[in-house]
């Protein structure tokens, strides 16, 4: 999730040589979240499937949170939600104030996400007593995002001064600094500022985006965002942000109700369908923007926006840009 390249299947072969110790069970965990955060869900559910089942409930500790957080990602909240208070309880038990302060802050997630603000603020809030005690600067400012997130949704008062001060160190994980500029564009779009709260949910989905975090429910900046262009009267930009390009863009193959409805047009091989992610990006490359600039709108690399730009030039039996307004408004 940090963007590190590792080994891992060396390691996951050496898992099936191992006996249940919690490295192990941790590593499950980290990549049933990694497999989740990248838009697999179905091998995330496989993964911290394996992960619990090293585990006793009874003694479940921090190294289950992985699979917790795949459970969240991947919509099972009720599963998520009993491991991760799994891991406050054994956190508790043993005086561990770190790994208390990350347990609750998972939960605390996991709690926002099932509609209870007020245990979403709580958990919260001890997350960040504790991370103050052992200056863990990192998760006391994540805590603070969260309780911050919370407060929004109960009409309850928020810091924003407080919440403007976190500065986390360079070493945080990026889930953590995007959960704190997502809590700063809704503190920004609460008070009116929707300019302000577009740019920071934006750049809170460019560095998901440079650390492969694809799932939109990992962090759901681009509902955000579209919600932030509606309310300034960019309508056309809050559909195009709004739709979800999937990872590696739109590589997985899918049935043709899935793949943009009708056709748009015909060539002698058939119909052609430009898929969801390549309509947006036809629609912003014939409003003028350069490549780079529809790569910024919809916080895809610009490498992935060539992609689709070669796909939907040899689809239409094009050259080039001078030639796709014409091919068209020829279909």
């Amino acid at each position: 999730l940090t963007g590190r390249r590792a080994a891992l299947r060396p390691a996951l072969a050496a898992l099936r040589a191992e006996p249940a110790e919690p490295a192990g069970t941790a590593l499950l965990g980290a990549l049933a979240a990694l497999a989740a955060a990248g838009g697999q869900p179905r091998t995330a559910v496989r993964l911290a499937g394996r992960c619990v089942r090293r585990v006793s409930p009874a003694e479940a500790g921090t190294e289950v949170l992985g699979a917790a957080m795949a459970y969240a990602w991947t919509g099972r909240l009720d599963e998520a939600a009993a491991w991760a208070g799994r891991a406050v309880r054994s956190a508790r038990r043993w005086n561990h104030r770190g790994e208390l302060a990350l347990a609750l802050l998972a939960r605390s997630d996991i709690a926002h996400r099932q509609g209870r603000p007020d245990a979403a603020l709580a958990d919260a809030e001890q997350a960040a007593d504790l991370a103050r005690q052992i200056r863990a600067e990192d998760l006391a400012g994540a805590a603070l995002a969260l309780a911050v997130r919370a407060r929004l949704r109960r009409g309850l008062p928020v810091d924003a001064a407080a919440l403007a001060g976190v500065d986390l160190p360079a070493e945080a994980h990026p889930l953590l600094r995007a959960v704190l500029l997502e809590a700063r564009g809704l503190v920004a779009a609460h008070r009116g500022d929707h300019q302000q709260a577009l740019r920071l949910f934006l750049e809170c989905g460019h560095q998901l985006a440079a650390r492969g975090v694809a799932d939109p429910a990992c962090v759901p900046w681009r509902a955000h965002a579209a919600q932030a262009y509606q309310a300034l009267g960019e309508h056309a930009a809050a559909r195009t942000i709004a739709a979800d390009p999937l990872p590696g863009g739109d590589a997985r193959p899918r049935p043709a109700e899935e793949r943009g409805g009708p056709a748009i047009g015909t060539r002698d091989a058939g119909p052609v369908r430009l898929t969801p992610s390549e309509r947006r990006v036809t629609e912003l490359v014939l409003q003028g923007l350069s490549n780079l600039e529809v790569a910024e709108r919809l916080c895809l690399s610009k490498r992935t926006v060539d992609t689709h730009l070669g796909r939907i030039y040899r689809k239409l039996a094009i050259k080039g840009r001078p030639e796709l307004g014409a091919a068209v408004k020829a279909l």
